[in-house]
């Protein structure tokens, strides 16, 4: 069995996460990829996520990527949430996605209101409704419930869109350019162009792809790790099947003493990384510290409650060598901006340098003055 140190994994992961080093502004579609997609509940903490990943990468490059290129997709995923993935890699998780059948549970429908007869309705009526069309979700809702009735399309538009999920797990849904200050929504197939190669895919196959592209950012890690990334904690048969698949691939390390599994050719990497000085702003839900398991090596238990909040908020984390050493807030002052810092011990000067390299780099990318408090 390989034995690793944590700070050879904090290395690993900071490498496979592009934190020891920005990837060039090229490889942006790569970079989402690499770390199994950008969470995207809130779109500017999703753009501040890849600010500290790809070096020079300006919102307006994000934006073209989304609505112009289209070679990153936001779409609900993982866990439910938003995120966003690159297009190439949009069938693998929607072929896997399409397993779920929570929307057709008794229990689920019952608490939200609908039959499994309006529920499959809606499914369907949604992809009939955005064929060849972009539509808000307010007039979604409304030729939805033209067919179904009012009560659906208020149901439609209660909350984060629990109605429209499944519809994003069939492959019918994802999300358009904003109009203004709505969302809208179009069709993946004729978007994107994925119909066919979606058909063609092995779910079980989709989610070992999934599964092998997760140890490959979150590695080591155990099969509960991945069912809470994957799914909230639901699902753990599923995981341990995707972990079953993958026997071959893998094996299980020790961690200064504790279990966990990696792609093979990953441990030998992991065995000969090598700490480097890093200093990153990681904004709030980023994914290297949503996803950090075990927490305790991410951040002392004494600050955790300042990081994981209440209602599972995420906050933006100063990151030194791999861990929090800090909370941060960005503030819009007029036209300029102020990074207020909250280390949780008295920063060395050598790291003080490193965070005002971090903040003109911020500064590049929300194009304006930023400056530091603490």
């Amino acid at each position: 069995m390989i034995a690793l140190t944590w700070p050879q994994v904090l290395a690993f992961r900071l490498t496979r996460h592009h934190l020891a080093k920005r990837a060039p502004r090229s490889r942006l579609t790569q970079v989402v990829g690499d770390v199994c997609g950008i969470h995207a509940q809130l779109m500017s903490a999703a753009e501040l996520a890849i600010c500290a990943r790809v070096d020079g990468i300006t919102r307006d490059e994000i934006q073209a990527a989304l609505w112009e290129r289209r070679s990153l997709v936001k779409t609900w995923c993982m866990r439910g949430t938003l995120h966003l993935l690159p297009a190439t890699e949009y069938p693998t998780y929607v072929s896997a996605l399409r397993t779920r059948t929570r929307h057709r549970s008794p229990a689920w429908l019952k608490r939200i209101g609908l039959t499994l007869s309006e529920m499959e309705g809606i499914i369907k009526g949604i992809r009939a409704a955005l064929d060849g069309r972009t539509l808000t979700r307010d007039v979604l809702a409304s030729a939805i419930g033209r067919q179904l009735g009012p009560h659906v399309k208020r149901r439609l538009l209660w909350g984060w869109g629990s109605l429209l999920k499944p519809a994003a797990y069939q492959g019918y849904l994802c999300f358009g350019p904003s109009r203004g200050q709505n969302v809208t929504f179009v069709r993946p197939d004729q978007w994107l162009g994925t119909r066919r190669r979606l058909d063609d895919l092995d779910s079980d196959a989709t989610l070992e792809a999934i599964g092998r592209r997760y140890l490959g950012a979150y590695g080591p890690a155990t099969y509960r790790d991945f069912a809470t990334w994957w799914g909230g904690g639901t699902g753990r048969g599923q995981a341990k099947r995707m972990m079953r698949s993958l026997a071959s691939e893998i094996v299980e390390v020790s961690i200064e003493g504790k279990p966990g599994w990696m792609l093979a050719k990953d441990a030998t990497q992991a065995k000969k990384a090598a700490a480097v000085e890093t200093v990153r702003l990681l904004p709030h839900f980023d994914g290297y510290t949503l996803h950090f398991r075990p927490r305790e090596h991410l951040v002392p238990t004494r600050f955790a409650a300042r990081i994981f909040r209440n209602q599972g908020w995420i906050s933006p984390v100063l990151l030194i060598n791999g861990m929090a050493a800090g909370t941060w807030e960005l503030a819009r002052t007029g036209r300029n901006f102020e990074v207020r810092l909250q280390p949780f011990a008295p920063l060395r000067p050598a790291f003080l340098r490193k965070i005002r390299e971090e903040v003109d780099h911020l500064a590049h990318f929300l194009g304006g003055r930023v400056r530091v408090t603490d």
